[in-house]
């Protein structure tokens, strides 16, 4: 249900509005009407409407003073000002204060019922566009809790899809989508060069570790998938990159 808001110091003027407006459309609501600046003012920052139709010629403050002010604390509002005057001043102002229409009065069914529409059609895509970005930052926070808590467990030989899943109640599927679009590769192999990459630094800095041991230590179930794997990511076993190491440290 769109918010609506009638603003105009002629109480004729508000009763036909209020008639037009709730013919055109049963997806709005008039929450309020006023017939001063001032009162329009107030509401319209308490009750925060969608869409105003607030006439310039007003007692304390007309309108374009009030949609300044509305401006000017960043409520996201649709204006649109009805008037009896033709001064192209005005019109200008309104256009630099973006206003979504300029209608002289007398007011035309058919210009309220397609700048009605333009309203709500903006408001619309304004709010689809907020959801997308709430839950592309939502989607952003849970990839990176994901990687974190990969690479904090990554030594449990039982981290795998079905465990990280189960840990942020998501499915082992999803997952593996997760990580191909956060990391851009498999689970399998960004979990596996994690553990390889751990087991380099065990490998230079840990010469009393058995390889058996580096393997566990990294997460690996067993020494023979270990081999494997380093042989893979590697190119070489990791009894052959602890040697090369040690002879480049020596020279």
């Amino acid at each position: 249900m769109w918010k609506v808001m009638i603003c105009d110091d002629e109480s004729l003027t508000i009763k036909g509005m209020q008639k037009m407006l709730s013919k055109l459309n049963d997806e709005i609501k008039i929450i309020a009407v006023c017939q001063n600046g001032k009162d329009a003012l107030d509401k319209i920052l308490a009750l925060q409407p969608h869409i105003v139709f607030i006439d310039i010629n007003m007692p304390f403050i007309d309108g374009l003073q009030v949609i300044e002010q509305v401006n000017a604390v960043g409520l996201n509002v649709k204006f649109v000002i009805f008037s009896g005057y033709r001064d192209f001043e005005y019109a200008r102002k309104a256009c630099s204060l973006n206003v979504i229409d300029y209608l002289l009065k007398p007011i035309n069914q058919d210009k309220v019922k397609n700048v009605l529409e333009r309203c709500i059609v903006q408001l619309i895509a304004e709010l689809n566009t907020r959801q997308i970005v709430v839950l592309d930052k939502k989607e952003d926070s849970l990839h990176q809790q994901i990687l974190s808590y990969i690479n904090d467990n990554y030594h449990d030989v039982s981290c795998g899809l079905e465990q990280v899943g189960a840990a942020f109640n998501i499915s082992a599927s999803y997952v593996s989508k997760i990580i191909k679009k956060a990391a851009d590769q498999t689970f399998s192999n960004y979990i596996n060069m994690l553990r390889i990459d751990k087991a380099k630094g065990l490998l230079l800095n840990n010469g009393h570790l058995t390889y058996e041991e580096i393997a566990y230590r990294c997460g690996f179930a067993s020494y023979h998938y270990f081999s494997r794997v380093f042989k893979e990511k590697t190119g070489m076993t990791a009894h052959d990159y602890q040697k090369l190491n040690e002879k480049i440290n020596k020279r």
